[in-house]
């Protein structure tokens, strides 16, 4: 009788140290994913990252201008036809020299991740205001 309750025992420790090896490996993994985004600003609606592994310079022979991806996330539910939003992610052109930025591509992810929505923009540069989210990615990518 004892050796059987011995093994149960057993049993359910390796049971519970295979569960949390298996927990560590998860979050270990999930944690490296969100070392890819940084946070650069937390706005009242929305916080904003950016990618710091997607940071290039699109122009050849020109370093003033780098693209980087973001991503917010809205503070409150919100949907696009229907589906409830996640977050949104856009790929930025920023002109250091000049203290401006533009959009170039524009995505609606869902609350899974999928892009419900994708709009290429061939915007103008913007002049970037003081004390708002494009300052702070201005200040955290530019040189």
């Amino acid at each position: 009788m004892m050796w059987g309750r011995s093994l149960l025992i057993d049993k359910f420790i390796m049971s519970v140290i295979v569960l949390l090896i298996i927990g560590i490996v998860v979050f270990k993994a999930e944690s490296n994913a969100d070392e890819q985004w940084k946070e650069y600003y937390d706005g009242n609606r929305s916080t904003f990252y950016y990618d710091k592994k997607s940071l290039h310079y699109p122009y050849k022979g020109n370093q003033n201008i780098i693209a980087v991806w973001t991503k917010t996330i809205p503070s409150k539910y919100i949907t696009h036809n229907q589906e409830r939003i996640g977050y949104f992610s856009d790929l930025i052109y920023i002109n250091c020299e000049e203290v401006k930025y533009r959009r170039t591509e524009m995505l609606i992810h869902s609350y899974s991740g999928e892009i419900i929505n994708r709009q290429t923009v061939r915007s103008t540069y913007y002049t970037i205001d003081p004390e708002n989210e494009a300052e702070a990615l201005y200040k955290r990518v530019c040189p």
